[in-house]
């Protein structure tokens, strides 16, 4: 029994000795010889490593944690060399590729990172205001990926960034087109670089004027479609005769206009935002509409003037400006239906000030109650 115990506690004794005497080896991590001199221990990202003295002097080193490494395991980052472990917990900034080794910005929107130098020092978007290369930049300062989503002013075409000014029925605009350049007379908006000034002063955008009625005979036309469809559509026929005819605006103000209605000045007797006008005098009758329109708005106007020129013969002559204008309104609103032009009618049946917007939302009202028989029965009697 002694002897037994006395196998086993030799045997223990040289098990822990081997074991001991195994734990006390040290080897290089590079070269993986053992250590029996001087060596080097280093704690890096991929925990504590031992190196012999002649691989840690002769075996290129990490620029970012200085452990030495072989060269098949350093990747070249611009100036530096990082080992596998660096290489995976690394920052680069995406201006410059350098590693970021202190403070660092990040986009929110795409995640890219910046070292302190570039983001302070590089131009920015001026939309998302994330810096970059001038090369990645438009005319605009704006990056590509905010120019294919940035709203494009119609007048000057600019990438919008920020307050932008919005009109359904034109587009968008930039404060600065809406600032400076002048107002196309027909559509509201501000003109591009390519626009026309007409003899009395009015601006048309390119796109209004190509639509524009200038000549007479064009207008003459217009009319006499207009004459037929109001009398066949809605039953209202002009008995009396009256003359058609264009001018242009009258520069000189409303009192030059108005003395031109009463035959006392050989002047335009349309002024203002003034599109056209029915005269009647003793000697004449007539329905002057402002040249340089576009067609749809020749259509409007030819009809609203038509409309002035029924109601002179079969309506009361002390009837309210609102049911005047409002009629007037709501005849060129049908011709505009009947002819499709569907902006131009959005146009008018949106407008909201008095007599005329006001007028339309009356008739209109009237209209969806009684019919277009109920409207006409309504103006030819009504006064306020």
């Amino acid at each position: 029994m002694r002897r037994l115990f006395a196998c086993m506690l030799l045997a223990w004794l040289l098990l822990a000795g081997a074991v001991l005497s195994h734990a006390e080896i040290k080897t290089c991590y590079l070269c993986g010889q053992e250590i029996t001199g001087k060596y080097w221990q280093h704690q890096g990202p991929g925990g504590l490593r031992l190196f012999c003295d002649r691989c840690y002097r002769s075996s290129p080193k990490c620029s970012a944690c200085e452990i030495p490494c072989s060269r098949d395991n350093l990747t070249k980052v611009g100036k530096e060399q990082l080992c596998p472990d660096c290489m995976a917990q690394a920052r680069f900034c995406n201006l410059c590729g350098n590693r970021i080794s202190g403070r660092f910005f990040t986009s929110g929107e795409t995640g890219e990172v910046y070292c302190e130098n570039c983001y302070r020092t590089y131009p920015r978007c001026r939309a998302c205001d994330r810096p970059m290369r001038r090369s990645s930049l438009t005319a605009d300062g704006v990056c590509l990926s905010c120019e294919a989503k940035l709203p494009k002013c119609k007048s000057c075409g600019k990438s919008i960034v920020g307050t932008y000014f919005s009109n359904k029925y034109n587009g968008d605009y930039c404060p600065d087109c809406i600032r400076s350049r002048p107002e196309c007379y027909a559509c509201g908006a501000p003109v591009s670089d390519v626009y026309w000034t007409l003899p009395d002063n009015r601006c048309l955008c390119d796109t209004c004027k190509k639509q524009s009625i200038f000549r007479e005979d064009q207008a003459r036309e217009i009319m006499n479609e207009v004459v037929k469809l109001v009398a066949e559509r809605l039953g209202l026929v002009v008995e009396r005769p009256w003359q058609l005819r264009l001018d242009k605006l009258n520069t000189e103000g409303r009192a030059s206009a108005l003395a031109a209605r009463q035959g006392l000045k050989m002047a335009s007797p349309i002024s203002g935002n003034e599109m056209g006008i029915y005269i009647e005098r003793e000697d004449r009758r007539e329905i002057v509409l402002l040249y340089g329109l576009p067609i749809s708005m020749i259509y409007e106007t030819a009809a609203h003037e038509l409309a002035h020129a029924w109601q002179a013969e079969n309506c009361p002559p002390n009837q309210s400006q609102e049911i005047r204008e409002g009629f007037a309104q709501w005849v060129a609103a049908q011709v505009l239906k009947l002819k499709g032009y569907s902006i131009t009618l959005e146009k008018l049946q949106d407008r909201t000030d008095s007599p005329y917007g006001t007028g339309y939302q009356r008739m209109a009202k009237i209209e969806s109650r009684q019919g277009k028989a109920g409207v006409i029965q309504y103006v030819c009697t009504a006064i306020r």
